[in-house]
């Protein structure tokens, strides 16, 4: 059966909106979490799906340091191959109950965040040790703890030593 979704006047297609219909009317899905075997195999099978079109896509441009020539692409396979990683990148949004507004806000704010990592010089070592997110990331509540002691322990005076710790939220310990 060829499903293609209609075309609608308005503001722009709703992707994951489009992606949740399918999977619902079109392959019969019931996308509720509510049996968590079946959450975990849909998880679990949509990642791996995501993983092996991102390699199908890599077929088709030259990136071999080993190999010549480099730099070709066979762009229209590689566009093929990247809707299709697209396609099961949004079976995993939607089986998170992710809207197109939220993942458009979340998407936004992110890119913000990378244009302020650039313009400050972003450190990628500066993560949390726990969970291993950067403190800067949306939703991390972990916090990175550093403090200058001195002689007598104290945070006034010369400096004798840095003291660092992070506390992991996820974890819910210091580091």
């Amino acid at each position: 059966m060829n499903y293609v979704e209609p075309a609608k006047p308005g503001p722009g297609w709703r992707w994951l909106e489009s992606t949740r219909r399918l999977q619902e009317d079109v392959f019969g899905q019931d996308l509720s979490p509510s049996d968590p075997d079946d959450f975990a195999d849909a998880i679990m099978e949509n990642h791996t799906a995501l993983v092996v079109e991102l390699g199908e896509f890599m077929n088709e441009v030259g990136w071999k340091t080993w190999s010549t020539p480099r730099g070709w692409v066979r762009r229209d396979a590689a566009v093929g191959e990247l809707v299709d990683a697209a396609h099961f990148l949004a079976n995993l949004l939607v089986r998170l109950s992710v809207t197109d507004d939220e993942w458009e806000e979340r998407y936004r704010r992110k890119q913000e965040i990378n244009r302020q990592r650039q313009t400050n010089g972003y450190d990628a070592r500066r993560k949390c040790p726990g969970c291993h997110r950067a403190y800067d990331d949306p939703g991390v509540t972990c916090t990175d703890q550093r403090a200058l002691v001195g002689p007598d322990g104290g945070v006034d005076g010369p400096v004798t030593e840095t003291f660092h710790s992070a506390w992991c939220d996820v974890e819910r310990r210091v580091y």
